[in-house]
């Protein structure tokens, strides 16, 4: 995953070096929807390994993930943003038990582009991350116990974002959300590729 992220900004990179029909995104509102993976990390490395085997072969720790957001760009270099993510649901099997897992909530935060591109915008974005965490725990020959619980972390990331238009843009993403969850719930630390389409009013 990290190869194609990689691979896709090279790709937008020799397209900026092409191109003379980019045009700077002007201040005031835009809004923009991404899509890609989530990827709960470590979070195989951290359970048991059966007595035999040499790794974790219950787990499954990547899922869709989803974001729409909303942003108002104040001058060239800040701007705000907020918006919703689904960072989709993780499995873990050990021995007779599973348990199952899903993160979604709001975002409330600041980009700040940074001067390193005349048209397309390399941003560092960061705020705070508003979740909703849910797990259920299904034990052979016991009903499952289904726990949720809500909170407040932080995330951080860049995005490169390219404009085909005064209107119309591209953007590709990368976030980290931190120790999402609590002692209740459990904690981890998601990390989100995404592409999509942003948009000027």
């Amino acid at each position: 995953m990290r190869r194609v992220s990689i691979a896709l900004l090279c790709a937008l990179f020799a397209t900026y070096g092409t191109t003379a029909l980019a045009v700077d995104f002007s201040n005031g509102l835009y809004w923009g929807v991404n899509a890609g993976v989530a990827e709960e990390e470590d979070s195989c490395n951290k359970l048991p390994v059966a007595q035999g085997f040499t790794e974790q072969a219950g787990c499954d720790n990547t899922d869709f993930s989803w974001q729409l957001y909303l942003g108002y760009q104040i001058n060239k270099w800040i701007s705000l943003e907020g918006g919703f993510i689904d960072l989709g649901g993780s499995e873990f099997r050990v021995f007779q038990t599973s348990l199952t897992t899903s993160s979604r909530g709001w975002t409330l935060g600041g980009a700040i582009t940074l001067p390193l591109l005349e048209r397309a915008g390399i941003y560092a974005i960061g705020g705070a991350y508003f979740w909703d965490r849910e797990g259920i725990s299904d034990v052979v020959g016991n009903e499952p116990v289904k726990t949720s619980d809500r909170g407040t972390d932080y995330y951080w990331g860049g995005a490169l974002r390219y404009p085909f238009s005064e209107k119309v843009g591209i953007s590709l993403e990368y976030k980290s959300f931190v120790d999402v969850g609590n002692t209740k719930i459990g904690t981890t630390d998601y990390a989100v590729y995404s592409a999509g389409l942003n948009f000027r009013f």
